[in-house]
């Protein structure tokens, strides 16, 4: 069945939605399949390599030596505040741009920083996450789409965030 009587005009797009609508090459229905597919593999492939990943033990006094220190954890908390606020006082769906890699980045940087009782080993692992997710947050840098940032100071905040 098609609903060829619903039409929306770019016009009535709330603002920052505008220039997204021609970056949508794939229909909704695609998107969920892909989703689909990769989140299965992904978990299988962690429920395969998982348990065959070195374990890493915490220091002997039960510090985490890669608990980030105060002034990164500061940061930390100050860009995933500023995240959470520009992703949900935007244009209906922004929030769902939180699984952008950069955005990714500072939830693994909140983990990292304020996660009660994380291990040492799961510490590392976040640490590796954070290490192959940076090459994306550089491509993100070489070819900004700004197009989308209307709210006050989002501009500066896209640059300096990643």
């Amino acid at each position: 069945e098609r609903d060829d009587t619903s039409v929306v005009f770019c016009r009535d797009l709330d603002d920052g939605k505008r220039p997204m609508v021609g970056t949508w090459y794939l229909t909704p229905e695609r998107h969920v399949l892909e989703w689909t597919f990769t989140t299965t593999v992904f978990l299988l492939l962690l429920s395969v390599l998982y348990p065959k990943l070195p374990k890493y033990k915490a220091n002997p006094n039960g510090e985490n030596p890669l608990r980030p220190p105060t002034w990164l954890r500061a940061i930390a908390f100050l860009f995933f505040c500023l995240m959470i606020m520009y992703k949900s006082t935007g244009y209906s769906g922004k929030l769902l741009m939180i699984a952008m890699p950069c955005n990714v980045l500072w939830c693994l940087a909140f983990a990292l920083s304020f996660y009660p009782n994380l291990s040492t080993h799961a510490s590392h692992i976040i640490c590796q996450l954070w290490i192959s997710y940076t090459s994306l947050t550089i491509a993100a840098l070489a070819i900004p789409d700004t197009s989308d940032l209307v709210l006050p100071f989002e501009l500066p905040y896209f640059f300096i965030m990643h």
